[in-house]
């Protein structure tokens, strides 16, 4: 098979090194998948695992002998039921492809019996269809001639490839296919009723975020925001189960080209940091960054005029904003505290009011009569206000290398919006963890995460790592407005997931970590 030709070769030297025959079950071993050996039709149970990849077989030979069940599947993936393009096989097994249910399909190339069995051992078994963007891997271009489309489970070490029944190929954990796959899994999204016996009674979608960390209004941005390193580190590390896949350790290849399969070690990359690269400001932060007035020189931005009218003519955007408002731009001050450094590095931006919300003024129109001429009123609430995602990428926020034979696992970002009146210094006092020896020597890294056991943790590690606290004097006006400071971890993930916000494949953004003060927002990004 041609477009497996490099995983092919792959699979081979793996079988070479491990002395391995190319028998099935030997390759199953060299795929670290020994649960898929050849099963009875009449067996009387299965442990979960063997349920999944005795189905994978299944399904294979359905896939590659029959287009309409190619079809079938590629159509039940774009419902996106979950807002994923997941098939929960007890929700489909009864429609029809063809003349014959989905399930009488599967059962001609196993048993009634077997498909029960697999049925009880896995109550949410699921069919998966990845969408991987950074391929042009969609459900809308999946090609239904394909006879070729493999079958794939995951094990702890890599994917196993099935193809019309056999064990074809497998791909060490972290590689990513650029051709479309169809997964078997368990849908965690569900929750599946079942009667005494286990047969089935019913699903019940659960409150679930779509791939992201939702609730805590993750700023987005697209593919073409994110650099290829931040995204190649999505793609390599996206677990949330806590292994070597786990998104926490994304800089560690970010920063040090580290992987599940690279893992022992790695240089640190002089040419990559990280900036903050979008911004959002709670809009009742109005009422505390709009204080000082009345100053002939340094007035804060502030609302002039609550209502303004004007007859004949509706007003521009840049009309109302020249009427309501004053002149002026909040000064907001970002300090990022370092081990590295006795003193916060420090940027300023001067932003408008009308790049941090939308104002969603209230408008009033009155028809013109005989009698008077038509009328336009626009009123502003800053109650009403919402906010805006501002990108910050030309302001150049450079929160600094990540260079850990220098640097603390922790940084610090310190927000205010600047006053101008009496200045003073004050000091800070900071946790700090350092990593020692062990896990990193000048630009070497040894192993992912604290543990140099192997274990990819990402905790405080008495062996590994060591404590201090770090004082730092930042320089203050009396008037300042504090908004905030905020622990940037190095093992927080930077892109924490996806957010589909339409059933048009192409139609999602990437969530970032985001950092919230309580009053301003910020996401990190590599450059």
């Amino acid at each position: 098979m041609s477009k497996f030709l490099t995983l092919l070769v792959l699979a081979s030297i793996l079988l070479i090194e491990s002395g391995c025959s190319s028998e099935s079950s030997e390759l199953e071993k060299v795929c670290y998948d020994t649960r898929g050996v050849a099963m009875e039709n009449n067996i009387p149970s299965m442990d979960k695992d063997s349920a999944i990849v005795r189905f994978a077989r299944i399904l294979s030979r359905a896939v590659s002998e029959r287009q309409d069940v190619r079809s079938f599947l590629k159509n039940e993936a774009g419902r996106r039921f979950d807002a994923n393009t997941d098939i929960l096989y007890g929700e489909a097994k009864e429609k029809t492809v063809g003349t014959a249910s989905f399930r009488e399909i599967l059962t001609a190339y196993s048993s009634s019996a077997e498909m029960s069995v697999i049925e009880r051992s896995v109550p949410r078994l699921n069919i998966f269809i990845p969408e991987i963007p950074l391929f042009d891997v969609t459900i809308d271009n999946m090609d239904c001639s394909d006879t070729e489309i493999p079958v794939v489970v995951e094990g702890e070490k890599g994917m196993s490839l099935y193809v019309n029944g056999n064990l074809d190929l497998c791909i060490p954990k972290g590689e990513l296919p650029d051709f479309h796959t169809i997964v078997i899994n368990e849908n965690n999204r569900i929750e599946v009723n079942t009667n005494s016996d286990n047969t089935y009674r019913g699903y019940k979608t659960r409150a679930y975020n779509i791939g992201s960390e939702r609730n805590t209004r993750s700023i987005e941005c697209s593919m073409s925001q994110l650099s290829m390193t931040d995204l190649r580190a999505y793609y390599i590390f996206q677990g949330n189960n806590g292994g070597k896949d786990s998104k926490a350790l994304q800089r560690d290849y970010i920063y040090y080209g580290l992987t599940p399969e690279k893992s022992d070690r790695g240089t640190l990359n002089q040419a990559v940091s990280e900036y903050i690269a979008f911004i959002e400001v709670d809009p009742n932060s109005y009422f505390t960054m709009s204080d000082q007035i009345g100053n002939e020189l340094y007035n804060d931005p502030h609302i002039v005029k609550g209502s303004v009218s004007r007859k004949k003519q509706d007003f521009t955007e840049e009309e109302l904003i020249n009427e309501m408002w004053s002149t002026g731009t909040y000064s907001f001050r970002f300090e990022v505290s370092t081990l590295s450094s006795s003193r916060p590095t420090v940027s300023i931006i001067n932003l408008r009011p009308d790049q941090l919300w939308d104002f969603n003024y209230n408008r009033e129109y009155q028809h013109s009569t005989l009698f008077r001429h038509s009328k336009y009123t626009y009123t502003i609430d800053p109650k009403k206000f919402t906010r805006k995602r501002v990108e910050l990428g030309q302001y150049d926020i450079s929160f600094g290398k990540w260079d850990l034979s220098q640097e603390a696992l922790e940084k610090y970002v310190t927000i205010s919006e600047v006053d101008k009146s009496k200045e003073y210094e004050k000091t800070v006092t900071y946790d700090m963890t350092t990593l020692n020896s062990s896990k990193v020597s000048g630009g070497i890294k040894f192993g992912l995460g604290t543990d140099i056991s192997g274990n990819a943790s990402t905790e405080y590690n008495a062996s590994t790592t060591k404590r201090t606290t770090k004082t730092f004097t930042m320089r203050r006006s009396e008037e300042d407005d504090e908004l905030g400071t905020i622990k940037v971890y190095f093992y927080d993930p930077v892109v924490v997931g996806t957010h589909r916000y339409s059933d048009k494949p192409r139609d999602f953004t990437y969530c970032l970590k985001t950092y919230n003060t309580g009053i301003i927002s910020f996401a990190l990004l590599a450059k």
